[in-house]
């Protein structure tokens, strides 16, 4: 069986992170648009989109904007995730449809399998504003 070489690897991975990026958007999507979740605003979708443009920028070693656009972005983004992150909290609180120990797992869950999601997000968009090589001709 052949060996995938690094450059599939990486396209492999950002489809697969992009995908799962997607999922996790459409489902605070759907909830805003139900009404039942405030999760989602314009400025998050925004930095959304432009967290995947630099993540693209990273693993495809492309040179997108300038890279105090990304050194803005970088702490921008951990401030929304963190908003967005407490707001749900609160939100859950508010609603009382579930019970603090399914509440406890439920946030649990999240970290779990968001938490690394995040942490690969943070890593590449650190790299990409903060690293020269990307914005030298």
């Amino acid at each position: 069986m052949e060996l995938l070489t690094q450059s599939k690897k990486i396209k492999s991975f950002f489809i697969l992170f992009v995908a799962i990026q997607g999922i996790i958007f459409v489902g605070n999507m759907t909830a805003y648009v139900d009404g039942s979740s405030t999760m989602i605003t314009i400025p998050k979708l925004v930095v959304t989109v432009l967290e995947l443009i630099a993540i693209f920028g990273f693993f495809f070693n492309k040179r997108i904007l300038i890279q105090l656009f990304w050194k803005i972005l970088f702490p921008v983004s951990i401030i929304l995730n963190v908003i967005e992150f407490h707001r749900g909290v609160l939100e859950m609180l508010r609603l009382d449809t579930v019970g603090i120990p399914t509440m406890i797992l439920t946030l649990l869950a999240i970290i779990i399998v968001y938490g690394p999601i995040l942490l690969i997000q943070y890593y590449a968009l650190y790299k990409y504003a903060f690293t020269k090589e990307y914005f030298t001709s």
